[in-house]
């Protein structure tokens, strides 16, 4: 997560993306703003299909709980109730992108980043159990406990 951050502003001047976005992917590119350029619904529902094609850490991890579901319909399962799941919260993210204002989204440009920062920090800082209050986990809940059976043994 932090990484994220801070590779695109340590290289910033030192990638050329036109370079880098050459060839096939650079083709690619140019298609899309084909489609962007001509706002039909049809290629609006296009793009937005493609779009949910592309993976993010949300879906890597619905992917790893429909895998653990150990069943090929109960993830499939899995994956239509993380899908319908996140539905809503989309469709109020493309709602609200026509409300909110640009000098907002600016703001919103320069603090997600410092969020995103202090959250990868938390993550790392839960992960070495350091016993910080409010920000480690607690000691039992990292011990496995196992209950010993005193009950002898029926053999007969």
């Amino acid at each position: 997560m932090i990484l994220s951050v801070l590779f695109p502003v340590v290289f910033r001047e030192k990638i050329k993306l036109d370079k880098v976005f050459s060839g096939y992917a650079g083709r690619l590119i140019g298609r899309f703003r084909v489609l962007f350029s001509k706002r039909t619904l049809g290629n609006l529902l296009f793009i937005g299909l493609l779009n949910g094609l592309l993976p993010c850490g949300l879906v890597y991890m619905a992917i790893a709980g429909a895998i653990n579901t150990n069943e090929v319909i109960l993830g499939i399962a899995f994956m239509v109730a993380f899908g319908i799941g996140t539905t809503p919260a989309l469709l109020l993210l493309s709602l609200a992108g026509n409300v909110v204002t640009s000098k907002f989204r600016r703001r919103a440009a320069r603090v997600i980043p410092v969020f995103i920062v202090i959250l990868g920090i938390l993550f790392i800082l839960r992960g070495m159990s350091l016993g910080i209050p409010y920000v480690s986990p607690k000691s039992e809940k990292l011990e496995v406990k196992q209950e010993m059976n005193t009950e002898e043994p029926c053999c007969h």
